[in-house]
């Protein structure tokens, strides 16, 4: 078997397509760079596992944070 290293740019339309169908084909074995998450994609994932937190305002947040300890000023 023969190993072949291209680049694909994942930004196009086409580039996009010609992935799914090589992957589709099942002749891509191991991406060399997986593509890294953007920040936006990281924070819907958090929403999507609960992995967000809410306070009322910023004294509800530090006594979230560090606990009843917390003085507020």
């Amino acid at each position: 078997m023969a190993a072949y290293a291209i680049q694909i740019n994942e930004r196009t339309l086409a580039g996009q397509s010609l992935l799914e169908y090589l992957t589709s084909l099942g002749v891509i074995i191991e991406q060399l760079n997986p593509r890294r998450k953007s920040g936006l994609e990281e924070a819907l994932n958090d929403v999507k596992h609960g992995r967000v937190y809410h306070a009322a305002n910023v004294d509800d947040m530090f006594t979230q944070i560090l606990g009843k300890d917390y003085v507020q000023h």
